[in-house]
């Protein structure tokens, strides 16, 4: 099952390529392919301009793909999605008490360097008063 799957993520990856060839360069970075099922291509615009401009071009696109051996192809669907912000790791530090900093001290004794040496850092997250 594993290899249908990588396969067709393949296939699918070398088609949103192929599209991106035949759509205007401006398009970049605005779109990409969800899914080809059947005769059915559905496609994804970052917001409401993008899929109206993709939605007018379809007629061309579609002439294109069958040109390009996609002779099965029926229909694109496009459809809205806006493009999520990349969330960031909190920035945050957190800071230790000083007796908790002291414990993890103490525990570091008689480690193994490496965990000694990881505990001691972590000790060094003391609150500065």
């Amino acid at each position: 099952m594993l290899p249908r799957l990588v396969a067709r993520g393949l296939r699918l990856k070398a088609l949103e390529a192929h599209i991106g060839k035949c759509l205007p360069e401006e398009f970049q970075g605005h779109w990409q392919l969800l899914n080809l099922r059947g005769e059915e291509l559905l496609l994804q615009c970052e917001n409401t301009a993008w899929a109206t401009r993709l939605r007018f071009m379809q007629a061309e696109l579609l002439r294109r793909l069958r040109e390009d051996g996609m002779h099965k192809l029926r229909t694109i669907r496009v459809r809205v999605a806006p493009k999520r912000a990349p969330t960031e790791a909190p920035t945050t530090r957190r800071e230790l008490s000083e007796r908790a900093a002291a414990d993890i001290e103490a525990a570091a004794e008689g480690m193994p360097d490496e965990l000694a040496a990881a505990l001691r850092r972590l000790a060094g997250r003391r609150r500065t008063p």
